[in-house]
């Protein structure tokens, strides 16, 4: 995940992004329960060390980002890493791990939160099955 974090911010001049979550949908639609916030902070622990240019321990084993020069950003990797958390558990791990927030507004941090919405028209009744099937 490193080095392809690090090969996609050599050619994004600075508009990337990297983000993860719990993986609770795709985790789920293979039969596995999502990962938990403790693995999720882990994980992203170690990935800003080997984005640093850090010695990590990955699976109990050191590891390393080792391209050569040019085929990745330069390290430190310079990319922000933003988590998909819900509650509050995940929003104390957002301040430690994170530098931005996908879910709901969060109180330190930048946050992208999605909406669905539509355009009522002049006494349209927002229970509308016309605006259920626009949202």
């Amino acid at each position: 995940m490193a080095s392809g974090i690090a090969t996609v911010a050599r050619v994004s001049g600075g508009r990337f992004r990297a983000c993860f979550g719990t993986a609770f949908t795709a985790r789920l639609a293979v039969g596995r329960r999502p990962m938990t916030l403790d693995a999720l902070a882990a994980s992203m622990t170690t990935l800003r060390r080997l984005l640093a240019g850090e010695t990590a321990i990955a699976d109990g084993k050191p590891v390393r980002v080792l391209h050569a020069g040019g085929l990745t950003a330069s390290r430190p990797v310079q990319v922000p890493l933003w988590i998909s958390v819900f509650g509050p558990r995940g929003t104390a791990l957002a301040e430690k791990v994170a530098d931005g927030v996908i879910g709901p507004p969060h109180p330190v941090l930048p946050t992208a939160t999605i909406l669905s919405g539509t355009v009522l028209d002049p006494g349209e009744d927002r229970d509308s099955d016309r605006v259920r099937e626009a949202i």
